[in-house]
């Protein structure tokens, strides 16, 4: 249970990244990496899956690095809900290819 009171609601990941410089300061894209990272660890807790027993925390972030890197929205919000986002359905994909039964999304 403890995990879930841990858990980032997305108003709380969007707050921690509110006015970040994603463009031009490495610093605050790995900030804004963790969160988006943190969160979608809440969400996939939810459905039964730890994300950082699929993936190290090094290889999520470098694959976020490529996307966010291939993205041309200014909005952080809107940013960290589609990484967010595209880190779940690449982690439950790989589940499901896996397992080879469906996870409720």
């Amino acid at each position: 249970m403890r995990g879930f009171l841990d858990s980032l609601s997305i108003e709380e990941a969007g707050r921690r990244v509110e006015g970040l410089d994603l463009r031009n300061n490495t610093a605050a894209r790995a900030v804004f990496i963790h969160v988006a990272i943190e969160y979608s660890r809440g969400e996939l807790r939810k459905r039964g899956i730890d994300l950082l027993t699929i993936a190290s925390h090094s290889d999520v972030s470098q694959f976020s690095r490529h996307w966010l890197a291939s993205q041309t929205i200014d909005d952080t919000d809107l940013l960290l809900i589609a990484l967010a986002y595209w880190i779940q359905v690449r982690v439950t994909e790989f589940v499901e290819s896996r397992n080879a039964v469906k996870i409720r999304r």
